[in-house]
């Protein structure tokens, strides 16, 4: 956590109990007014949707997501195991910000279960106790690692059924659903 973060604070006590803190960077809470309200409904829905991602991931227990402008644009989110931080950026739509989070905690997932982990001495990933030498310099290539493969294919399917779940325990309305998922889910 930077010093500049604001904890977002869960509109209920139950929603703290599977250790998963959400923050917000100071630009989006106090520098970007537009971004303030947004950002903080943001941090509720992930809240209310958290306890069923853990149930669709096996996910490490304190996991802390901060929503903060990225550098690059098209760096949507990312997962630092070291710290069980996933980092997200908030200025765009919730659908796109909810799949990057689907996302990225797959690789929470991965990471939590041994799939993917990083050997220190190579300084490389290994992939079910293989060593992968690439680094994804491209897209392409990037996209064509063996974890971001599992990521990037399953993190639409994750997000549906959370949402689901979360709809069926009454955690969020339909329009919830409707708005992150699209109907074309439902047909």
């Amino acid at each position: 956590m930077h010093a500049s973060d604001v904890t977002i604070k869960p509109k209920r006590k139950s929603d703290t109990r599977f250790g998963t803190k959400v923050i917000a960077s100071r630009d989006c809470i106090y520098v970007d007014a537009s971004l303030k309200a947004d950002v903080k409904n943001l941090a509720n829905l992930i809240y209310r949707l958290m306890p069923h991602f853990r149930k669709e991931l096996d996910l490490p227990r304190n996991i802390t997501l901060r929503l903060a402008k990225t550098k690059k644009r098209s760096n949507n989110g990312v997962w630092f195991n070291h710290v069980k931080t996933a980092v997200l950026d908030p200025r765009r739509k919730i659908s796109d910000v909810l799949n990057t989070l689907s996302h990225e905690l797959i690789h929470a997932k991965q990471y939590h279960t041994g799939e993917l982990s990083y050997d220190v001495k190579a300084m490389h990933n290994t992939w079910q106790g293989e060593l992968v030498k690439s680094k994804g310099a491209t897209f392409a290539s990037y996209r064509n690692l063996p974890w971001e493969k599992e990521a990037f294919g399953r993190s639409s399917e994750i997000l549906f059924n959370t949402l689901i779940r979360a709809y069926e325990a009454g955690d969020i309305n339909l329009n919830v659903v409707k708005n992150n998922a699209g109907w074309s889910y439902l047909i």
